[in-house]
């Protein structure tokens, strides 16, 4: 079953559906034509959506999705939502409304909109939002947080199998940024943001092989990034190789390393 919603402004149709369990299309009053989607992030690195009586879509086949259902995916713009926060999408042909290289413009709770907010040191998740989101600048390398520690992240496996973890240390994504898997890289961030290293996971799939770049700032060690990350996931959680670079190094990983690799080959 799909929405179509009646408003003032997209920023009325986005708080009264932020939570809605169906997708939403809403015209504003100048013809710009929106999609309100909710879907939840899997272990994979993908996106599931939502699709109403369609049943789950992965975040890569939202366009033809969308034809289907007699919309032009090039003249309508996304706005993904989870848990009551708009998240960042990636889809091949996919307008989104906001993405994290932007402004968020949507008063909608959590959103992290406002000034980036420059911090050091241990301080840095208390001068967020008293929820713990927001923007942050760390030496030049801005992240959204979007699991503060103590919340809880959860989404849907390839197996369809629902899985959540409470986070141990704040959990967001490398704004500008576009990993392996189509979205924004990764960040885990631990309690001390004054140190001068980045240590950069290379993180891997059921099989053993590559899967994505996890990145960890705000430990002092190699030992300190791999618990931290491992604190995160399963017990039986496997982490892959670790590679240990200072803030100028990781920079120029972030603008010209082949993020389809692992960052210990290159």
């Amino acid at each position: 079953m799909l929405i179509e919603a009646g408003g003032d402004s997209v920023q009325e149709v986005v708080s009264n559906f932020m939570n809605s369990s169906q997708p939403v299309f809403f015209r504003d009053s100048n013809g710009q034509q929106y999609l309100i989607i909710h879907g939840s992030p899997a272990q994979d690195g993908a996106m599931y959506f939502d699709g109403g009586a369609a049943g789950s879509i992965r975040h890569d086949e939202l366009g033809d999705w969308m034809r289907t259902q007699g919309y032009d995916p090039g003249a309508t713009k996304v706005i993904a939502c989870h848990g009551g926060q708009i998240m960042t999408l990636n889809s091949p042909g996919i307008t989104p409304a906001f993405d994290y290289t932007g402004q968020l413009e949507i008063a909608a709770p959590n959103d992290g909109s406002g000034d980036f907010l420059s911090i050091r040191g241990a301080s840095a998740r208390y001068a967020l939002s008293k929820e713990g989101r927001g923007k942050v600048d760390i030496d030049g390398i801005k992240v959204w947080i979007e699991y503060p520690k103590g919340s809880t992240r959860s989404g849907k496996g390839k197996d369809g199998k629902e899985w959540s973890r409470k986070m141990e240390c704040d959990y967001g994504r490398i704004m500008g940024t576009v990993g392996a898997d189509g979205d924004a890289i990764d960040m885990f961030l631990g309690g001390n943001l004054d140190a001068d290293k980045v240590f950069i996971v290379d993180q891997l799939n059921s099989d053993g092989d590559f899967d994505e770049h996890k990145c960890v700032m705000g430990c002092d060690t190699l030992k300190q990034a791999k618990e931290l990350y491992l604190s995160n996931y399963p017990k039986d959680w496997k982490c892959g190789k670790v590679t240990e670079m200072n803030i100028s190094e990781f920079k120029k990983w972030l603008k010209k390393g082949d993020k389809k690799v692992p960052a210990s080959s290159e």
